[in-house]
């Protein structure tokens, strides 16, 4: 049976082993997932403060205009 978590695991230990340097796979993640994805990962790990979701649709609607024009 194939561990359920196979790639996972796979990045984690190639990131200890520093094959894989950690801020290129941060940057890698930023890029590959939605604007939504990494919204939703922010605040399921408390890296948005209550004040900054409140804020958000407006920043992100207004902002990612900027990078996609």
């Amino acid at each position: 049976m194939t561990d359920v978590r196979e790639y996972t695991n796979k990045l984690l230990e190639g990131i200890e082993e520093g094959i894989y340097d950690k801020d290129y796979v941060i940057l890698a993640f930023c890029k590959y997932m939605s604007e939504d994805d990494v919204k939703d990962m922010m605040e399921a790990n408390e890296l948005i403060e209550e004040e900054e979701k409140e804020g958000w649709i407006k920043w992100n609607i207004a902002d990612s205009m900027k990078h996609y024009h």
